[in-house]
């Protein structure tokens, strides 16, 4: 019960800034029980059956959205998808639990727990293939916090992630001298509170240390203009693009109405959502083939009609659609410029059991590369974002700025009973990007939300949720990089051989 607890309150910290503050609590009662245990095999099995209780809890809800998507799209496979994930989500809960306890053999209990913690998510994120999740990482409430999310630019978010653990262990540390402090007879005996101040001390002292660090970077982070950017956000309901032929219409319809509002507006460059037309666009020129039922000419005349205007506004488009290649096609976003289609980037990670499925007819793009255009924007389409290497990627490739595109309809409706906690966790994801490599970023969603991240993780919603709209806007980036850009994410490999060598030294020990 301690873990199905602690994994409701998880949930509960990821869903806003009203509940944000039980991140730092919410690991505590699981953490307690690992500590009381001993150590040995048995201790082992309990504890990982106790993660696995942790992580079902915890993702059963936070990814519920799905079973929603199920019932408002009247198709079985997300619920098929939510099954999955939970169950190797549950799996690797098991291995957290389990290695927790074996780690805390060798080191304190908020060491132990947040290597493993941190070795947990990087394999996830890492180590699973096409299956690969890395959704949602423990560091994700603290954006609501930007001097604790600061530390990011050193340590990534497996850093952070390392950090509240710990927190959260040393409280257990906390919790469990009391009760111990308290006896059978609950009468606390003379001169046992000292084990339960010392690990509320480091606790306050870790905490304090982290907030002014990251306050000291705040104050010290300069930035200068990159681009000025125009992002189009066209509002089309999920139901509609999903339909071949109506989403073609609706998607030509938007666009008729809004880039006629920014023909006065000085600009670098106009950035529409992820997969606006279901069209297969060629790798060059106005014309190509097509994948999705809809008459050939209408590929070369939406072309020729974005390459218009993108003379008459004077700045390049980037649009999502898709794109032919040998094996396949790309879910990509396009530059559409005098010529047509004149540069894209194909989405290197796919969405496993959507995007990555059997006859999908979707392929990865290979690899992570800059658009040629103004500050040579890293482009991360949809769930990209929640990958710390992808935008480390982009920037060492020679992005300035970042973008995100996405379609998140399939995250909340206008409908209120349709709406996700996903629906604002997405872009949380990109908050982190922005603090790790320093660069100012974009995200640009079908219906939200869109809006502007400076390097200090400053989020500025540039239009409201599921209404059509335009907004310019000046992106911003640090000159030179961060430590997290140079050096990379270490601590989450480290932490994996961490736990793979303790499992490795313990195995005489706990048979």
């Amino acid at each position: 019960m301690r873990a199905v607890f602690s994994g409701a309150l998880l949930f509960l910290a990821f869903l806003g800034p009203a509940t944000g503050p039980l991140l730092w609590v919410a690991l505590v009662p699981w953490l307690a029980g690992v500590e009381r245990g001993g150590g040995g095999y048995a201790d082992a099995r309990r504890s990982a059956r106790a993660g696995v209780a942790l992580f079902a809890t915890f993702w059963a809800l936070n990814l519920a959205w799905m079973l929603v998507l199920a019932v408002r799209l009247r198709v079985v496979w997300p619920a098929t998808a939510y099954l999955g994930e939970l169950f190797l989500l549950a799996l690797l809960g098991g291995v957290l639990g389990a290695g927790t306890q074996i780690l805390r053999g060798r080191l304190p209990l908020p060491v132990a727990a947040g290597l493993a913690w941190v070795a947990v998510e990087w394999s996830r994120g890492h180590l699973l293939g096409p299956l690969r999740f890395p959704w949602a990482p423990l560091a994700l409430p603290l954006v609501d916090w930007l001097p604790l999310v600061q530390p990011a630019a050193w340590v990534g978010e497996a850093g952070l992630g390392f950090l509240v653990v710990s927190v959260n262990g040393l409280l257990a540390l906390a919790w469990n001298a009391r009760a111990h402090a308290r006896g059978g007879e609950g009468v606390r005996p003379p001169g046992r509170i000292g084990p339960m101040v010392r690990p509320l001390g480091t606790a306050a002292i870790l905490l304090a240390t982290w907030w002014t660090a990251g306050s000291l970077r705040i104050r010290s982070t300069d930035t200068v203009r990159v681009a000025t950017v125009a992002a189009i956000q066209p509002a089309i309901p999920l139901e509609v693009k999903r339909d071949s032929l109506a989403g073609v219409e609706a998607a030509r319809a938007s666009l008729a109405s809004l880039l006629p509002r920014l023909e006065s507006s000085p600009m670098d460059l106009v950035v529409v959502p992820e997969t606006h037309f279901p069209l297969t666009f060629p790798d060059t020129g106005r014309a190509g083939p097509v994948g999705t039922g809809v008459p050939e000419p209408s590929v070369a005349e939406i072309s020729t009609w974005l390459a218009e205007w993108s003379d008459r506004l004077g700045a390049p488009i980037v649009m999502g659609g898709f794109a032919s290649t040998g094996g396949g096609s790309e879910n990509a976003l396009l530059v559409f410029g005098s010529g047509g289609v004149e540069a894209r980037y194909g989405k290197v990670a796919l969405v496993p059991g959507v995007e990555w499925m059997a006859g999908s007819g979707l392929v990865s793009g290979g690899r992570p590369r800059p658009l040629p255009a103004v500050g040579r924007p890293g482009p991360l389409i949809c769930i990209e974002s929640a990958w710390s290497d992808l935008a480390r990627a982009q920037h060492r490739a020679g992005a300035s700025w970042l973008v995100n595109v996405t379609n998140d309809g399939w995250l909340a409706g206008s409908k209120p009973w349709t709406r996700s906690p996903a629906f604002r966790q997405h872009p949380a994801h990109m908050v982190l990007r922005s603090v790790e490599t320093g660069l100012g970023a974009l995200r640009v969603g079908t219906t939200g939300l869109t809006g502007v991240i400076s390097p200090r993780g400053e989020w500025t919603r540039l239009l409201e949720p599921h209404i059509p709209g335009v907004a310019v806007a000046e992106i911003r980036s640090a000159p030179g990089t961060t430590v997290y850009a140079r050096v990379g994410d270490v601590l989450g490999p480290a932490s994996a051989l961490a736990m793979l060598l303790g499992w490795w030294g313990s195995r005489r020990r706990l048979r």
